[in-house]
């Protein structure tokens, strides 16, 4: 597989087609992994001759110090690093090592996921490693007593309670993003079938105070958007979609969503980008798009949201890290590569 995956760019390449059991007729074809072009050369004419799939298996997060789940997000940080190092001693040996694993990476130091066949397999899996994670250090006593201040955001408020107007601005969306999604596909589009925000959390007004504008990618963004809108009231957030490397929504898609939604207010202002970041890459991408319209005069921003890497955090201005909001250079000059996800989840402590 290639690092990127641009839809719009990927071609098609010429082959030779040979039928043994028509005479070995032989005619030429292409061969391609973009959907859009194959797509248009059926229309033209073309026949699909064959059809390959690769399954991406399930996965499940055990610990992510970026963002972590109850009860560690309301823990110590000692007990948070106490807890984290437990599992990486013991989440290997818990494993069945023929269908699940480790999942690995480059410099993916705060995250211990495990993947597999089944997703339920996975869960239940997960809810073992963390009870006897709990029976091995003992009952740790939550110290944030405050939610908004925990070392994690949580999605588990319903959109079905959020206000009218996040529930307005999400049906515009829906009508403005259903003209990118192929008909057979918008009862399963992850897009079009939102469900739960983020939760409440401090963090949101501090990004409200960054810059005027807030622009957020529609893979991951679409339900920080409104629930960064839902908790402070500020209604100048914007969408762009990114598409990048393993994509599992490829199929669903009429053609790329490629512009801003909604249109561009006349005084752009500053702004900020604001997405998940593995290596930021993504967010480098939607910032360019975003630049192309407001010119060199816009102040542009970036807050890469629970950073995976070290080089997602070298590579913005800002990071929400384990619930804080920590400017990039003010911490830099501090962070190693080897235990910079440890440090980072210090530097955070209230």
């Amino acid at each position: 597989m290639t690092p990127e995956f641009d839809l719009e760019k990927d071609t098609a390449s010429t082959v030779t087609i040979v039928s043994e059991k028509h005479c070995w007729r032989t005619l030429g074809g292409l061969r391609t992994r973009n959907h859009f072009l194959a797509r248009e050369a059926i229309a033209d004419g073309c026949h699909l001759q064959e059809i390959t799939f690769l399954l991406r298996h399930p996965e499940v997060m055990l610990c992510d110090l970026s963002n972590l789940e109850e009860p560690l997000s309301r823990c110590t940080t000692e007990a948070i690093e106490m807890a984290y190092e437990d599992l990486q001693m013991s989440v290997r040996e818990a494993l069945d090592q023929r269908d699940q694993r480790v999942i690995t990476g480059d410099g993916l130091q705060p995250e211990l996921a495990i993947s597999g066949r089944s997703k339920s397999e996975l869960l239940e899996r997960k809810t073992q490693i963390l009870s006897a994670l709990r029976a091995r250090i003992g009952p740790t006593l939550p110290v944030v007593h405050d939610p908004r201040r925990a070392r994690g955001i949580a999605r588990t408020q319903a959109l079905s309670q959020a206000s009218e107007r996040v529930q307005e601005i999400y049906n515009d969306f829906c009508s403005f993003y259903g003209q990118f999604i192929t008909p057979a596909h918008w009862v399963n589009a992850s897009a079009l079938t939102q469900r739960l925000l983020y939760d409440d959390h401090l963090v949101w007004s501090q990004i409200a105070a960054l810059a005027e504008n807030k622009l957020f990618i529609v893979s991951a963004g679409l339900s920080l958007g409104l629930a960064f809108t839902e908790w402070t009231g500020d209604e100048r957030i914007h969408f762009t979609e990114v598409h990048r490397q393993n994509d599992p929504t490829m199929l669903e898609r009429v053609r790329a969503f490629d512009s801003i939604y909604p249109a561009l207010p006349a005084q752009a202002g500053s702004w900020v980008v604001i997405d998940k970041a593995y290596t930021g890459g993504s967010i480098r991408l939607a910032a360019q798009r975003l630049r192309q319209h407001v010119g060199y005069h816009a102040p542009i921003f970036s807050v890469a949201l629970f950073p995976k890497s070290l080089e997602a955090v070298a590579s913005a201005d800002y990071v929400v890290y384990a619930g804080r909001l920590i400017r990039v250079r003010d911490v830099i000059g501090r962070l190693t590569p080897t235990w910079w996800h440890i440090e980072l989840l210090r530097m955070g402590s209230p």
